[in-house]
């Protein structure tokens, strides 16, 4: 897997050397503030999402988007026996820390355009790892239980977007991207970073509000 995640980045950035210095972006960090607001709002979810933007032609603009941390954590009640004098319960604590990983491509195809030079067209590889792990304790008999699952998810999306100057070397972004998984598990289809979802196909959508910052 990391010998996979090294060749992909080094095939979307090799020219990354080699950038013009009279193009619009040159170097850009990213913070997408969804994960920030998810977390403020009390969802079962705290991780952090970066990019870095970097040029190598004029229209055609290389990414990479970083995501880490908790995405999902839940605690639920499985009862027995509910309707008999012996009833039992367990309790499982569901805890699933993930990595993921987005190389993709932006095209700019307005540069010439005033009110239109922003707006960008993406095509996007997907990468997912999720550790879960269960942790359930049996409160009739007083035992314990953990057991762990490795989840790994690849996939492809296209998206748009719209990136906005705001102060100096600030800026703002939105972006949406559709994503289809050809590599996923059995139960978990599609990222769990997703806004929307399939319920018949691995297919997926999530979206971006960055805030950047040109180096």
């Amino acid at each position: 897997m990391k010998k996979f995640l090294f060749i992909l980045f080094v095939l979307l950035n090799f020219n990354a050397l080699a950038i013009p210095k009279d193009t619009l972006f040159e170097r850009t960090i990213k913070l997408d503030l969804v994960p920030l607001f998810n977390m403020a709002r009390g969802l079962n979810q705290a991780y952090f999402s970066f990019e870095y933007e970097q040029n190598n032609q004029k229209s055609i603009i290389n990414n990479l988007r970083l995501s880490f941390g908790r995405m999902e954590h839940y605690t639920f009640l499985k009862y027995n026996n509910y309707f008999d004098n012996q009833l039992t319960y367990k309790e499982t604590n569901l805890n699933s820390l993930g990595v993921q990983l987005a190389p993709y491509i932006s095209y700019y195809p307005f540069r010439s355009r005033k009110y239109l030079k922003y707006f960008y067209s993406t095509a996007t590889l997907n990468v997912n790892y999720y550790s879960r792990k269960f942790h359930t304790y049996d409160y009739t008999t007083g035992e314990s239980t953990t057991t762990h699952q490795n989840i790994f998810q690849s996939g492809a999306g296209l998206g748009l977007g719209f990136k906005i100057k705001i102060y100096k070397k600030w800026g703002a972004e939105l972006s949406s991207n559709l994503y289809y998984n050809f590599i996923n598990d059995d139960f978990y289809k599609v990222s769990l970073t997703a806004f929307w979802h399939s319920t018949q196909l691995p297919v997926w959508a999530d979206y971006q509000v960055k805030l950047y910052y040109k180096l």
